[in-house]
C-alpha cells in the first residue's frame, strides 16, 4: 500500500525517506517528510509569478514515523533527530508531525491513516518520542465514521423543506496540480451539491472520496467525507442555513451509498469547531478516535 500510494508517485523524492536498519540488515524503523501542501502550493504560484522571493517561514510535514518494538525503540529518536537536520538543511523552519486531512501527501485512504488525523491519541509511543524531542501538540482533530446500510437520516421542518425546493448533483472532479493528482490517483473524487430549483443558487457543497479499485489500496466498501466545503472560505462562520442545508446533503448521499457497495464513511474535524462536532453527531456519525498535530521549530 505505501509503495502504491506514495513511494511510485511522481512527487515522491528519495531524499525524503530515512530508513533505519539494525545490525542484521533488517528495517528497524523509516520516516517520510515532505514540503506542507498549502505553502507547495503558494510557491508553485509565487514561480508561476516570477516574483522571486524566498519564503521565509517554511513548513515540512513528516507524514510518517514507523518503528518497531524492538530494535526501532532504541532507534526512534536517532532517525526523528536525522529527519530534523535533513529538513533544516533543506531551508525548513518548522516540522509539523501528522498529516491532516492530505490531499497532496498519498497517505489520503491509507489504513490506519484514513482522512488524516495527525497522530492518535492511541499511539503512545510516537507521542512519548514527540514529547521528550521538544514538540508541542497543536489542534486536536477529532475522527467520525458512520455505517450506511441501515442508515436514515434526521427528519425536521428544514429537511421537509429542502426536499421540496432543492436537488442534488453529482459530478467528477479532479485536482488541480500535478502533485495532488499524483498523490490522490488511487481515489475517485467526486463532488456534491445541493441546488436550489427556483434560483440555481448552491445551498452546500461535499466532497466524497472513494476507492478506485483498480489502485488497491483503500478498500472499495469505504468512502472519505470531505468538508472542506469551497463556497466558505476557512474564515466564515457557518450559518444554521449553512449547516442546515449541508446536514440535509450529507443525509442525502449517505442513505444512496449502500446501492453502489460503501458501506462505511470516515471524515475528521477539528475538536473546536462545535458546529461541525454537533452536525456530525446529529447526523448519527459515532467517534472513532482523536489524534493531534504537533509541532516544533527547527531554528
Amino acid at each position: 500500500m505505501i509503495e502504491q500510494s506514495v513511494l511510485s508517485r511522481t512527487f515522491f523524492d528519495a531524499s525524503t525517506l530515512k530508513v533505519a536498519y539494525g545490525e542484521n540488515g533488517q528495517v528497524e524503523a523509516w520516516a517520510h517528510f515532505l514540503p506542507d501542501r498549502d505553502q507547495a502550493a503558494d510557491e508553485q504560484v509565487n514561480s508561476l509569478d516570477g516574483d522571486g522571493r524566498e519564503n521565509q517561514d517554511r513548513t515540512a510535514i513528516l507524514a510518517a514515523i514507523c518503528f518497531d518494538t524492538a530494535g526501532g525503540l532504541a532507534a526512534c529518536d536517532r532517525l526523528l533527530s536525522e529527519v530534523e537536520s535533513a529538513a533544516r538543511d533543506a531551508g525548513f523552519t518548522r516540522l509539523e508531525i501528522g498529516p491532516l486531512r492530505d490531499k497532496v501527501c498519498g497517505y489520503a485512504g491509507l489504513s490506519p491513516i484514513g482522512h488524516g488525523i495527525g497522530v492518535p491519541n492511541y499511539d503512545a509511543r510516537t507521542t512519548s518520542l514527540l514529547s521528550r524531542r521538544g514538540y508541542e501538540p497543536r489542534e486536536t482533530v477529532i475522527s467520525y465514521c458512520v455505517t450506511t446500510n441501515t442508515y436514515r437520516p434526521p427528519v425536521g421542518r428544514e429537511s421537509l423543506q429542502l426536499r421540496r425546493s432543492t436537488r442534488i448533483e453529482c459530478f467528477d472532479i479532479y485536482p488541480r496540480t500535478a502533485r495532488q493528482a499524483s498523490a490522490m490517483a488511487h481515489l475517485n473524487l467526486e463532488r456534491h451539491q445541493l441546488i436550489e430549483h427556483r434560483t440555481g443558487t448552491v445551498l452546500a457543497e461535499i466532497g466524497l472520496w472513494t476507492s478506485d479499485p483498480e489502485a488497491q489500496v483503500m478498500d472499495c466498501a469505504k468512502a472519505i467525507l470531505d468538508l472542506c466545503s469551497p463556497i466558505r472560505s476557512s474564515e466564515d462562520k457557518a450559518t444554521e442555513t449553512d449547516l442546515a442545508a449541508e446536514a440535509y446533503l450529507i443525509g442525502s448521499v449517505m442513505q444512496g451509498l449502500p446501492n453502489r457497495r460503501i458501506f462505511e464513511v470516515e471524515t475528521s474535524v477539528d475538536a473546536d469547531d462545535m458546529s461541525r462536532v454537533g452536525q456530525l453527531e446529529a447526523l448519527k456519525f459515532v467517534v472513532t478516535e482523536q489524534g493531534q498535530r504537533w509541532q516544533k521549530n527547527l531554528a
